[in-house]
């Protein structure tokens, strides 16, 4: 099969495309050992694979006459911050962001939103990282408007939700910010929002599933399940409505609802390997607490199972290796959860170490608490020196932007328990202090319990 894209691209444009690899990269592309490290640079930020010796090709270091593929220009392109190598070629220099300025004036002029303008400029600049600063200045001014009507047309906005690895952190904050803002308003308010948005497919993925809120979770964001649940037709989302009905039974100790709904999961069938990695961390927590209640729980029916859907993920590179992460994280918490700490300790024992080390936008969040359980794990075995060791690479700065203070509360409290074992008064001390500070943040009414 040729290698050669079907667009004739010029040798300026090949030239451009080069120019703005180097400039994302830091330095010019002049050897072997710049195009491995090139590529491991670009499958860091884009979880897309260019292989050392294209780079090699596209950059001149062999003579070679094929012509790199477009799949390739793309990631390329993703890597400099766009979704496609035409975006690249032919974009402006620079986006005005004094346009959208102008324009966030002009809202403020006349105390509403129009969709149909914010629309537009999502089709126009929706490609771009400055979008999602300028959609966050109208959200929080639709917040103080009472502006219910941009909330519930939020999730149909062109362009802005449609997942690229190198959009992905911008997705997340404003989804993060979406939900966060939503707890402010009434009772009344928010379920009207919730009804409305439910059977939205972007709002399904980015407000339902990823804003997971736990801590509301036999409270508001029950009724958010329920509406969540109306429109559940993909397998996947009845994994994820199921999971989450058993994990609220458990927390409320309503043995018959655990029952009904744990019955439930087990009727649905899927593959382990087609599905997100978090579900089937969930439903192997799900057999955690139901045996907890119903029995007892099979240590070595835990162990199998982890073992083998981990050999599934793979260990050959960050992207498997995160995959595991994110499976593990739900585990890990049920085990807690349900005072099994030796299964804990005999899971820890037997994984790749490496998992406790990977970390990204997504996922910081995640290593965090895995680095606490690994922690625990060295405290339960008594090597306290590790255990030190361990927490010491632990940064509470590696929440994403609008995490949950709730949450990050929640994770220095677990924290603050370490250090407390491990007899550092002074860490306790501070970890306190952060704690106090956390709970005075105003910045935004939702932050407000």
């Amino acid at each position: 099969m040729s290698r050669r894209p079907k667009e004739n691209i010029s040798k300026e444009c090949i030239e451009l495309i080069k120019s703005e690899v180097t400039k994302r990269f830091g330095r010019e592309i002049k050897n072997t050992p710049d195009c491995v490290n090139l590529s491991d640079s670009i499958y860091s930020y884009t979880g897309q694979l260019i292989s050392y010796n294209t780079l090699r090709r596209f950059f001149g270091l062999i003579k070679n006459n094929t012509i790199i593929n477009k799949t390739s220009l793309d990631i390329l392109a993703s890597y400099c911050g766009l979704s496609c190598f035409e975006l690249l070629v032919n974009r402006k220099d620079k986006l005005d962001i004094n346009e959208l300025n102008y324009y966030f004036i002009n809202i403020l002029n006349k105390n509403n939103i129009n969709i149909k303008e914010i629309e537009l400029f999502c089709k126009e600049y929706g490609v771009y990282p400055q979008i999602y600063s300028f959609l966050e200045k109208c959200l929080l001014f639709s917040q103080t408007n009472n502006d219910i009507s941009f909330f519930k047309s939020f999730y149909t906005l062109p362009v802005i939700f449609d997942y690229a690895p190198n959009k992905r952190k911008y997705i997340f904050d404003i989804a993060q910010l979406y939900a966060n803002i939503i707890k402010s308003f009434s009772e009344d308010t928010k379920k009207e929002i919730i009804s409305k948005i439910a059977s939205l497919p972007k709002a399904r993925q980015f407000y339902f599933e990823i804003f997971v809120d736990v801590d509301n979770i036999t409270g508001f964001y029950s009724f958010v399940l329920e509406e969540y649940h109306k429109y559940s037709k993909l397998v996947s989302s009845l994994l994820f409505y199921y999971n989450l009905k058993v994990y609220k039974s458990f927390l409320i100790k309503d043995t018959e609802l655990l029952k009904t709904s744990y019955d439930e999961l087990k009727k649905l069938k899927f593959n382990e390997r087609e599905v997100f990695p978090i579900l089937p961390g969930r439903i192997l927590a799900s057999d955690i607490y139901y045996h907890k209640n119903f029995g007892s729980i099979n240590k070595k029916d835990i162990l199998s199972k982890a073992e083998k859907q981990l050999k599934i993920y793979g260990t050959k590179d960050n992207q498997a290796l995160l995959a595991s992460q994110l499976y593990l994280i739900y585990i890990f918490q049920a085990l807690q959860f349900c005072n099994e700490i030796d299964i804990l300790s005999d899971l820890i024992k037997n994984i790749n170490p490496a998992i406790f080390n990977i970390s990204d936008y997504l996922t910081d969040n995640a290593t965090n608490h895995l680095k606490i359980y690994h922690a625990h794990y060295f405290i339960y075995i008594n090597e306290i020196r590790k255990a030190e060791n361990v927490i010491d690479t632990i940064s509470p700065k590696c929440f994403p932007l609008f995490e949950k203070i709730t949450q990050t509360i929640s994770y220095n409290f677990m924290l603050k328990d370490y250090y407390q074992e491990l007899g550092k008064q002074n860490m306790v001390c501070s970890i306190e202090e952060n704690i106090k500070n956390y709970s005075k943040i105003k910045g935004f009414k939702a932050f407000e319990e």
